[in-house]
C-alpha cells in the first residue's frame, strides 16, 4: 500500500562492573625518635562490588502518509513499546585480616565480614497513536495518545492513559502578512 511504513527498533544495554579494593593496616610514625606514632590503622579492611545492568528496547511503529486534493495532507501512526531494565547488585565486605598480604573479602575474619545482593526488575509497555492533518501546509491538527504500563505503577493502576492535541497555524503564509517578511 502506498504510504504505509512498518518500522521496528531493537535496543541492548548490556554493562557488567566489577571492583575491588583493600585498604592495608599501617602506622604513620612521628619525625621525632621516641614519640608515639601521628596514627595507626590497625584494622585492615577488603570490599569488594559487581554490577551487572540489562536493558531490552522493542519498538514498532505502522504509519500511513496519504495527500488527497493536493492540499489535505493525513499522517496517522500506531505502535507498540516494550522495555525491560535488570539489575544484579553484589557487594562483600570484611575486616580484620591477619596480614596486609591477604587482600581478598574472604581473607577477612569470620565475625568481620557481610555481604549484600539486590536484584531489580522493571518492566514498561506503552502503546500509542497519532493524528496529524494539515491543510495546504498552514492549518495544522495533531492529536496523540499513550497507553503506558508499568511493573513500578501500583498494584491497582498498572497502565495510565496520556492523550494530547494541538493545532497551528502558519500565520507567515497568509496573503495578509507577505509585506512583513
Amino acid at each position: 500500500l502506498k504510504g504505509l511504513t512498518f518500522k521496528t527498533s531493537l535496543g541492548i544495554d548490556y554493562s557488567f562492573s566489577s571492583n575491588r579494593s583493600f585498604n592495608p593496616s599501617y602506622e604513620e610514625k612521628s619525625q621525632y625518635p621516641g614519640d608515639l606514632p601521628i596514627y595507626t590503622d590497625d584494622v585492615p579492611d577488603a570490599k569488594a562490588n559487581k554490577v551487572n545492568d540489562a536493558n531490552l528496547l522493542m519498538e514498532n511503529t505502522l504509519t500511513y502518509n496519504t495527500v488527497f486534493g493536493e492540499k489535505h495532507n493525513f499522517t496517522s501512526m500506531v505502535g507498540y513499546t516494550a522495555q525491560s531494565f535488570h539489575q544484579d547488585l553484589s557487594s562483600a565486605s570484611s575486616n580484620n585480616h591477619m596480614l596486609n598480604e591477604l587482600t581478598t573479602v574472604g581473607a577477612g575474619s569470620l565475625d568481620g565480614r557481610s555481604g549484600n545482593q539486590t536484584l531489580s526488575d522493571k518492566t514498561y509497555v506503552s502503546y500509542i497513536g497519532r493524528l496529524m492533518y494539515n491543510y495546504d501546509r498552514k492549518y495544522y491538527l495533531t492529536a496523540n495518545f499513550r497507553r503506558d504500563g508499568s511493573s513500578v505503577f501500583g498494584s491497582d493502576e498498572k497502565f495510565a492513559i496520556f492523550p494530547s492535541f494541538s493545532a497551528a497555524w502558519r500565520i507567515s503564509d497568509e496573503t495578509f502578512m507577505q509585506g512583513f517578511k
